[in-house]
């Protein structure tokens, strides 16, 4: 039911509830003040509700064996954990390679080889541009010596001029004649290792046939 009350100066409605247990009256704001509420009439507080309950099961103490478990067996994951090991590098110079069997000789040899290749070879252009070299024949051919196996040096073939020979002196080129030695103190190792290895199959083969 709804109850109007008129003024003169404002206007004020007021919505009435009922219901078999109690009334209630909510009161509209006015445009200047709220006039009072009629007799027999006022604001019903709301019940209080109940609080909620915590239906949860309280949660008996874990006994003290069983948390001591628990921490050992964490701490017994973490301990066997290993780090990863960084993987070996190999040695950025060949001269630092290894030499125990025959295979890494002729590994360690021949990467020497390689570098000095790599750092001679525009030298010896170089001085073949500069007319640093000598003239063997007038043929193109050339037959290696005895002093060519100590040397670091180069030979150009030209059509019409015969062949040239062009060689790196010791002086000024000392960290050069360092790779040059050790390949040629790698070949004499080389040299013996495979002679050592040929008598041992050969006395193989001879206690052999000897059975």
């Amino acid at each position: 039911m709804a109850i109007g009350i008129g003024g003169t100066a404002l206007g004020v409605g007021l919505l009435v509830l009922r219901s078999n247990d109690h009334a209630g009256v909510v009161q509209a704001e006015g445009t200047e003040s709220a006039a009072a509420a009629p007799v027999g009439f006022h604001d019903i507080a709301p019940r209080p509700v109940p609080p909620v309950l915590d239906q949860r099961e309280p949660i008996a103490p874990d006994p003290a064996g069983e948390r001591t478990g628990a921490v050992a067996s964490n701490t017994a994951v973490i301990s066997s954990f290993e780090p990863k090991k960084p993987e070996a590098k190999l040695p950025t110079d060949p001269r630092d390679l290894p030499e125990t069997t025959l295979d890494e000789l002729r590994k360690k040899r021949d990467a020497i080889r390689k570098e000095l290749d790599e750092k001679s070879r525009p030298i010896l252009s170089q001085r073949f541009d500069d007319n640093l070299a000598q003239h063997i024949s007038n043929e193109q051919s050339y037959s290696t010596t005895d002093t060519d196996t100590k040397a670091i040096y180069a030979v150009k073939m030209i059509p019409g001029e015969g062949t040239w020979r062009t060689e790196l002196p010791r002086v000024g080129y000392e960290d050069l004649y360092t790779l040059k030695d050790e390949t040629i103190r790698l070949d004499s190792a080389i040299g013996g290792m495979e002679f050592q290895e040929s008598m041992n199959k050969s006395l193989v083969e001879e206690a052999l046939r000897n059975r």
